[in-house]
């Protein structure tokens, strides 16, 4: 995979209709949630991630008292609300979230154009997988997430190894996530045309190093713990109070071993057959996604730096998510599959740009699926 600037009216163009189709699509879903489905902002604005992210956010940038976030809202990390919380000064709490998560969500695939020129890849990421649509159509962290991990491959590939270093500390910040990009990252800005060089690595380390003091002082300010939100995580989880954990009473933890919630939560809680069809789709999808350019790599022997990188993403990310946490790491294994969404799509591009006829096809039942789930999220 190589990169060149847009250099022609149809490179514009292309980039053009994928921010234009991004925005128009996530619009129209809220018109549909918020007039069909009844929603309104107070509520909208107030539940799950959602609500935790602003308050954060308040903390940071309006003087909120840190009292105001309660232990679960505690547990999600700065760097959305950093990323998107100065909005509050110049526009209503519903305005600045609409503006922020819209806007980056619909600049995400243009993002992976400019980075692969692939436009059938691209076009894909506008609404596929359905978990990626789901997210996007609600003021939480994937669209940033992915947001600052493109805008460092992107920065990385063009050269600008410390604006690279910048956007992975604030993936990092964002979910933790970020580490496993960020580290097969390192190892491509450390070598250069078959040369290890230190100097190209700190280049690239010292802003993540930044990025994390500051992360770090803004957990001392408001909890006095710099790893606050992990100990939320290792804590029980009837402490989060989340629905459906009673038969993980005692419990704690992100972690499992290998498929073990996979595995065990449709036995251990009453789950919908249509969720554990769904979920267990995605397992066989990103084994297959995998499996393809790995195949491919190791026949090859050799492939450019970006593959290798975003083969190592997307490795990494699926190593870490078979293995979730006893609530998590089942119900939310969609949500975690789409933080390596844009590789899985990269690496497999040849098969995405070979059935084009099926995009819409495609479009519509993300669409749909993303519909079903919010009904269900609200109802």
């Amino acid at each position: 995979m190589t990169e060149t600037p847009p250099e022609n009216f149809s490179d514009w163009r292309r980039l053009a209709w994928l921010l234009v189709l991004g925005l128009v699509l996530r619009l129209v879903l809220l018109t549909l949630i918020f007039t069909v489905g009844g929603e309104n902002w107070a509520h909208y604005l107030s539940t799950s991630d959602a609500g935790s992210y602003l308050k954060f956010a308040r903390v940071i940038y309006t003087g909120a008292p840190p009292a105001s976030l309660t232990f679960y809202d505690s547990r999600v990390f700065p760097g959305w609300p950093l990323g998107y919380g100065w909005l509050l000064w110049l526009l209503p709490a519903p305005a600045a979230a609409l503006s922020a998560f819209i806007l980056t969500a619909a600049a995400v695939p243009a993002l992976l154009y400019l980075l692969t020129r692939r436009f059938a890849v691209a076009l894909a990421l506008v609404w596929l997988p359905p978990a990626w649509l789901l997210a996007t159509v609600h003021p939480i962290a994937e669209a940033f997430y992915l947001f600052t991990g493109l805008s460092a491959l992107l920065a990385w590939q063009r050269g600008r190894l410390e604006l690279a270093g910048f956007a992975a500390g604030l993936m990092c910040a964002t979910k933790p996530y970020g580490i496993f990009l960020t580290l097969p990252l390192a190892l491509a800005c450390a070598r250069s045309q078959g040369r290890w060089s230190a100097v190209r690595l700190a280049r690239f380390a010292w802003p993540i190093f930044i990025v994390g003091i500051l992360c770090a002082i803004i957990n001392l300010r408001l909890y006095g713990d710099v790893l606050h939100q992990f100990h939320v995580y290792a804590a029980p989880l009837a402490q989060l109070n989340l629905a459906g954990v009673d038969a993980f009473a005692g419990t704690s933890g992100h972690w499992s071993g290998p498929f073990t919630a996979l595995l065990t939560t449709p036995w251990r809680t009453p789950v919908p057959a249509w969720k554990i069809i769904y979920i267990y789709a995605h397992v066989v999808a990103l084994f297959v996604l995998l499996a393809l350019p790995a195949w491919r790599c190791w026949r090859a022997r050799s492939h450019d730096a970006l593959t290798l990188v975003l083969l190592g993403w997307l490795a990494l990310n699926g190593a870490a998510i078979v293995c979730g946490g006893p609530y998590w790491g089942f119900h939310s294994f969609d949500r975690y599959f789409v933080w390596a969404c844009p590789a899985a799509l990269a690496l497999n591009a040849d098969l995405v740009e070979k059935h084009p006829r099926w995009h819409a096809t495609a479009a519509v039942i993300s669409i749909l699926l993303t519909l079903f789930a919010v009904h269900n999220h609200h109802a």
